[in-house]
C-alpha cells in the first residue's frame, strides 16, 4: 500500500510541474490591462479607468497614451523555451530568466537563478484559451493582465 501511495504522489507532483507544450514559443502582446488603462491593439480599443481619466480627457491625450502603451507593452515579446528558459524582449530591455509551471494551479514561477519561492521570484497566473495566452503578473499593484498570441 505504501508503494502505491508513494507512486500516486510522485505522479501527481510530476504532473503538477509538467511542461505545458502549448506555452512553448514566441508570444506577442495583443492587449494589456494595467489597472489604469485597457488597450487592445488588434481593434485599437482603449478604456481609460477612473484613476487616470482626468489626465486623459481628450483625443490628443488619448493618442499620446496609446503611443506610450505601444512603446512600453506592444514591443515586448515573451518567449518560453522547452528547457525552462524564459526570455522577455522589448526595445528597452531583455530579461533572461528561468521558469517553472504548475499546471494544476495555473501558475508560472520566474526567477533569475533558483526557482524557489523567495524575493527573487515572480509569480504569474496563466491560461491558454483558443490559442491565446492570458497572463497576469503579480509583481505590480494592481496586477497587469496580458493577452498574447503566437
Amino acid at each position: 500500500m505504501k508503494k502505491i501511495t508513494l507512486l500516486f504522489f510522485i505522479l501527481l507532483f510530476s504532473h503538477s510541474f509538467a511542461q505545458d507544450n502549448n506555452l512553448i514559443g514566441k508570444w506577442q502582446v495583443i492587449s494589456v490591462d494595467n489597472g489604469d488603462v485597457f488597450y487592445n491593439i488588434q481593434n485599437d480599443s482603449i478604456k481609460v479607468y477612473d484613476s487616470i481619466k482626468e489626465q486623459y480627457n481628450d483625443s490628443s491625450k488619448i493618442d499620446t497614451l496609446k503611443d506610450m502603451i505601444k512603446m512600453v507593452y506592444f514591443t515586448t515579446t515573451f518567449i518560453f523555451e522547452k528547457e525552462g528558459k524564459y526570455v522577455q524582449k522589448s526595445e528597452m530591455a531583455t530579461f533572461n530568466l528561468l521558469y517553472k509551471i504548475d499546471k494544476g494551479k495555473g501558475t508560472i514561477l520566474l526567477s533569475n537563478d533558483k526557482l524557489n519561492f523567495d524575493s527573487k521570484t515572480t509569480l504569474m497566473y496563466y491560461k491558454i484559451v483558443d490559442s491565446k495566452l492570458y497572463l497576469e503578473t503579480t509583481d505590480t499593484e494592481p496586477s497587469t493582465k496580458f493577452v498574447l498570441k503566437k
